[in-house]
């Protein structure tokens, strides 16, 4: 039987550091949103609705 380890590790960035971090969140999850997009319009053929 293989023992298995798992770690947990918490970081405490400092603003500047965070800001950097929220801005990458943003970024991916715009990203994310139009690569959804891209692909409601191209399977489902759905209108842009902005």
């Amino acid at each position: 039987m293989e023992l298995t380890r798992a770690y947990k590790f918490r970081i405490y960035p400092d603003a500047t550091r965070q800001a950097e971090i929220d801005e990458r969140l943003i970024l991916a999850q715009q990203f994310y949103d139009k690569i959804l997009e891209k692909e409601a319009h191209t399977v489902y053929g759905w209108e842009d609705v902005t």
